[in-house]
């Protein structure tokens, strides 16, 4: 199965690199970053791990066009609509994220949303909680590793 995999930065991608699938395909989309240099800093840290997890395959890249959005969900549900098109668009069979590496964003909630885009989209939605077996606390410690930017929000303006 080919996937492509929505990573909103370096360390939640590097939850990816695991055994828990075939190394996906990454997609970035910054949209709902507050800055240009956010995004720029994101994209930064995205490609060091992709250098050195992912055999510095093609990441999938949007252009930055910032949004504003109501919800977390609103935005999620964007992300994974903007990655399930990148998918179908390229040839691949199934899309998934790495927003549920992170302790603060609600999986269950994630997982109904990918599944929910898959049936529009066509294709399937890997469900994956990143946080089980120590995801989170791996992600910190290869980022230090890495020296890449490590950002602590998930990237909008704070309410």
């Amino acid at each position: 199965m080919k996937t492509l995999a929505f990573a909103c930065c370096g360390p939640c991608a590097i939850a990816l690199a695991s055994d828990v699938l075939e190394k996906p395909h990454l997609y970035f989309n910054g949209d709902c970053f507050d800055t240009r240099e956010e995004y720029d800093r994101r994209l930064t840290a995205l490609m060091t791990v992709n250098k050195s997890l992912f055999s510095d395959q093609k990441i999938f890249i949007a252009p930055y066009e910032p949004k504003r959005f109501e919800t977390c969900e609103q935005c999620i549900e964007y992300r994974l609509e903007q990655c399930a098109r990148a998918a179908r668009e390229n040839g691949f069979d199934s899309f998934t994220t790495s927003l549920t590496v992170s302790p603060h964003k609600d999986t269950t909630l994630i997982n109904q949303i990918g599944a929910e885009v898959a049936t529009r989209f066509g294709l399937k939605f890997v469900a994956l909680d990143l946080k089980k077996g120590g995801g989170f606390g791996n992600t910190v410690k290869v980022s230090k590793d890495l020296g890449i930017y490590r950002q602590n929000y998930c990237g909008c303006k704070p309410r």
